[in-house]
């Protein structure tokens, strides 16, 4: 595709036609449920631009708006499978289903593609009790549900097989995946005063995109980090009490008003004991921290209850006091917002109990100006859509004007919110243009890590050009690799502490350039070059050693933390000296070994070089260990041995050699002759079911 579209366009149409998938998913399973196309319509147009789909893309928010757009296709397809009694007609649907879970769990969002697993299994079990109390004997109920489920789960989960299989090998080797406790679980969970913001999304301070402090400067809650809304729209969550209230659908209405109450929740977190069930009750929940991000869900009940609202209202579902409800409500609100604007002092001396410790405060002053314009402008909205709805109720507005009126209302409330997660910039040839910083370091064509301490320290922006850093790109990287850096077991935000405490852990890892804007204070670093009249300082290690090396002697320490500790002494020479985790066999230690290493070619899953030594020696090679990495010397297989607790070694003997890393996966292979099979059935078997469904 790339070829067709230059990738950044390509990734803005694919956000695009996913936020439009979410629309047209949610207007088909509404109509599927028998509701009105109106209803079906201003949902589907409600969906669509809730905060959960408009959002930013980076952080991991690109896989939430792709599993989002996929829930309602989902429930739509498990509900055809469940309904249809002919084999042709569910095995399609059945296909249909596998699809979207297996495209889910590709988007690659795990967690997300989880709790869609979830609603999908509560939604296909109300389906099922549906069908026994209306007469479906239990015997072919059970049948046809664990028939359905297998095929459905057996086939979505083998289209992931090319990611699977190698992520459960790599699992073992990560810190992510891991049941780290109830308190890691339960981090980033949706304080539970945040639901105002599906109404008033300035409420605990919304994103500011121009801002030069960082677009969250507005966010005072009680999370670490907040790059989302909760926003749904106060029209549409309007419409949905006027669902509860009115809508005649009590079965429906029953299912998602619990969907919708299990995802707040599990969204709430560790801020209420319900989630000690949760945790310890539905399997693989401990296992992902964030709850919050199932909010997703909540969205899409709430819209399937206003769905409900705009029938009632339709079918004339309502009681006549409906009117003199609203203007009531219209006037507490108002009398709410004049004393809340009048008040600041109090409101946020208030509101300061729910803020974040230490800078919670100060931000909730400061945005409280922003708070306060978003009420009015909720409030604006609430008035807008509460006297259509009068005029409707009182038989002044046609139920077609009403909905045209209400479509424009709902579009420009949410695109007010959308716009501010929507942000315009030059193309790649200038946005990613290289920087002073870039065009200094590279100016050494040699290869070497980077340590942005106080300069890019976020992003990826150094690994478009090739510059390599000791935090890398992985956004799962390796356990051993984060404890050799420093980072707690516990936690997954880079720390590097190692590398403050032990200038022999930098040197091992070739960290030759620090970036700075202060003096650094070490004999081993020296200033070799400055960037933007002298704001950016580049520091040079000058004894750092190079990607690859050779040494004659070996320490063998048991895997644990005791190799850390031991190269933290300072006796230990990592120039002379390499830790194995196990012996070498007829290796001859030499404590004075003359050689060089030269990499011809550094390819992400190739590397050649030419090594030269005088003696029989061990080649140690600061890149990650892993078993997929193989070594062949002189074209010769040979064991890649775990040296210094994270990176590679293979013994080389005297002379001058060839030696090659070759990455080499037999599960990326596994997983991948399964997904191609899995995905030519199901392709080839919904289309050849639809059109047999289609002749007849």
């Amino acid at each position: 595709m790339q070829k067709v579209l230059a990738p950044n366009i390509l990734n803005a149409w694919y956000y695009f036609i996913h936020v439009c998938l979410a629309g047209f998913g949610t207007y088909l399973f509404l109509r599927n449920l028998r509701f009105s196309g109106t209803a079906s319509f201003l949902s589907g147009i409600a969906y669509m631009f809730t905060g959960a789909m408009v959002s930013l893309i980076y952080a991991g928010h690109d896989g939430k708006i792709i599993v989002s757009s996929l829930l309602p296709w989902l429930l739509l397809f498990i509900d055809r499978s469940i309904v249809s009694d002919a084999w042709k007609k569910w095995l399609l649907w059945s296909l249909c289903s596998a699809l979207v879970i297996g495209l889910a769990l590709l988007s690659p969002h795990v967690q997300m593609t989880y709790y869609l697993l979830i609603v999908g299994f509560f939604y296909a079990l109300a389906r099922l009790y549906s069908r026994y109390k209306n007469g479906l004997p239990l015997k072919k109920v059970l049948s046809s549900g664990l028939i359905r489920g297998a095929i459905i789960l057996v086939f979505g989960f083998s289209l992931y097989a090319v990611q699977a299989i190698p992520l459960n090998h790599y699992l073992e080797f990560s810190p992510r995946g891991q049941d780290k406790g109830y308190q890691f679980a339960t981090s980033y969970s949706m304080p539970p005063e945040e639901i105002v913001n599906i109404v008033w999304p300035e409420f605990s301070g919304m994103i500011d995109k121009n801002s030069e402090q960082g677009p969250t400067h507005w966010y005072w809650g009680r999370r670490d980090l907040k790059l989302h809304t909760e926003f749904l729209g106060v029209i549409p969550f309007l419409l949905a009490m006027l669902g509860l209230l009115y809508s005649r659908r009590k079965k429906l209405k029953i299912f998602f008003l619990c969907l919708g109450g299990f995802a707040l929740i599990v969204a709430f977190g560790g801020f209420t004991p319900l989630y000690y069930l949760i945790y310890y009750l539905i399997p693989g929940m401990a296992k992902f921290r964030s709850p919050a991000m199932i909010f997703n869900v909540f969205s899409f009940a709430t819209v399937v209850l206003m769905a409900m609202g705009i029938q009632a209202l339709m079918n004339g579902e309502y009681k006549e006091k409906i009117s003199n409800g609203l203007l009531i409500i219209l006037g507490i609100v108002l009398l709410f917002g004049t004393i809340f604007s009048a008040a600041k002092d109090g409101m946020t001396s208030m509101l300061s109990a729910f803020a974040a410790k230490g800078w919670g405060a100060q931000a909730l002053w400061q945005s409280f100006p922003e708070m306060a314009r978003g009420f009015w402008m909720a409030y604006a909205f609430l008035a807008a859509g509460a006297i259509l709805t009068v005029l409707l109720a009182r038989k002044r507005l046609t139920f077609k004007w009403w909905s045209i009126m209400i479509a424009l209302l709902i579009f420009l409330e949410l695109w007010r919110v959308d716009a501010k997660f929507i942000k315009i910039v030059a193309g790649p040839e200038e946005y990613f243009a290289k920087d002073e910083v870039v065009r200094t370091l590279e100016k050494d064509d040699s290869i070497y890590r980077t340590w942005p301490l106080q300069v890019h320290q976020q992003g990826n922006y150094l690994s478009l050009f090739g510059v390599q850093t000791v935090g890398g790109e992985h956004p799962n990287p390796l356990k051993r690799y984060s404890e050799f850096v420093g980072t707690d077991s516990k936690r997954l935000l880079p720390d590097f502490h190692n590398l403050f405490q032990a200038p022999a852990f930098l040197n091992i890892l070739n960290v030759k350039y620090l970036l700075m804007q202060q003096p650094v204070n070490h004999p081993s670093f020296v200033l070799a070059d400055s960037c933007y009249n002298g704001r950016v300082k580049i520091f040079k290690n000058q004894t750092v050693l190079p990607r690859a090396w050779i040494v004659g002697r070996y320490e063998n320490i048991a895997q644990g933390s005791g190799i850390l500790e031991r190269m933290k002494q300072p006796d230990f020479d990592p120039s002379k000296s390499v830790i194995l985790e196990e012996n070498l066999a007829d290796f001859i230690p030499s404590e004075n070994v003359a050689g060089q290493v030269i990499i011809d070619s550094y390819q992400p899953n190739r590397v050649l070089m030419t090594a030269e030594s005088d003696k029989p020696g061990i080649l140690v090679f600061s890149d990650n260990h892993y078993p997929a990495w193989q070594a062949f010397v002189d074209g010769v297989p040979a064991k890649v041995f775990r040296a210094n607790y994270t990176f590679r070694a293979v013994p080389i003997p005297e002379g001058k050699h060839r030696v090659e890393f070759k990455y080499h996966s037999k599960y990326f292979i596994l997983g991948l002759t399964i997904s191609i099979i899995s995905a030519i059935i199901i392709l080839s078997g919904i289309i050849v079911l639809a059109i047999i469904g289609r002749r007849k």
